[in-house]
């Protein structure tokens, strides 16, 4: 008992030092990972999911931020701003919308979340109602496979682009639930070939991949409506997005 209990002591001396050594800038970039969520009218398990923190979009010192969870990010609301904070002493990230008119700030909504578990690749955080009856879950990392955390997503899927919209890039998620030769692949209205995002065997898991507008040759394309599709196999997956200038 001796033993375990020194243990415990140093994992929290551990714990307790990473995060004072933690500020906002190194929740910045990709997170890929699952969610949970439990309601009295909606309730799943390991969704798979990404959160996008954005580098050197400070705001009031808090990070913008974009995400597939539909719990802590509406991409419908356009005239929402998404914040994510940090509050290192009470060890809790915020993810906050504030409501944009003309005349300034209509409104915001805080959803705070405890950090249960951290290190510096993956982060475990829990957020409940104040009446106890939601509560909602992120488990995920830094690294491009939760592989790690022994959760594969269910089944292969070409999700939606976010922003869409968009300039100057976009996000695409896809996740692969076995070892398959994927090709993910920009095309326009017309057929015309754009550019490779992706080519080769994937493992399982959740990725996220960038395009920024241009071709194979690094040259801008014009705006308009392209298709992004994903190859898996004899599977093909096809979605449209629009790209502004």
């Amino acid at each position: 008992m001796v033993r375990i209990y020194n243990y415990i002591v140093v994992f929290l001396a551990f714990q307790h030092c990473f995060l004072m050594a933690v500020d906002l800038e190194h929740f910045a970039g990709y997170w890929i990972g699952t969610e949970s969520l439990e309601s009295s009218t909606n309730s799943y398990q390991n969704r798979s999911i990404y959160l996008y923190v954005r580098h050197n979009d400070l705001v009031d010192d808090k990070l913008i931020y974009t995400s597939s969870s539909n719990f802590i990010f509406n991409a419908y609301l356009d005239w929402a701003n998404h914040y994510f904070a940090y509050d290192k002493i009470e060890n809790q990230v915020t993810f906050e919308r504030r409501f944009m008119t003309p005349l300034g700030i209509l409104g915001s909504q805080n959803l705070v979340y405890n950090i249960i578990e951290i290190d510096d690749t993956r982060i475990l955080l829990e957020y409940v109602s104040d009446d106890g009856f939601t509560v909602h879950s992120l488990n995920i990392s830094s690294s491009m496979l939760s592989n790690n955390l022994g959760i594969y997503p269910l089944e292969m899927n070409l999700g939606e682009n976010y922003p869409n919209p968009f300039n100057p890039e976009t996000f695409i998620p896809v996740n692969i639930n076995k070892k398959i030769y994927t090709s993910l692949e920009i095309y326009n209205l017309s057929g015309q070939f754009i550019q490779t995002l992706q080519s080769g065997y994937l493992e399982p898991g959740s990725y996220i991949f960038q395009w920024n507008g241009k071709n194979n040759n690094n040259i801008n394309v014009s705006a308009g409506t392209y298709v992004y599709r994903l190859f898996m196999g004899d599977k093909i997956i096809s979605k449209k997005m629009i790209l502004l200038k």
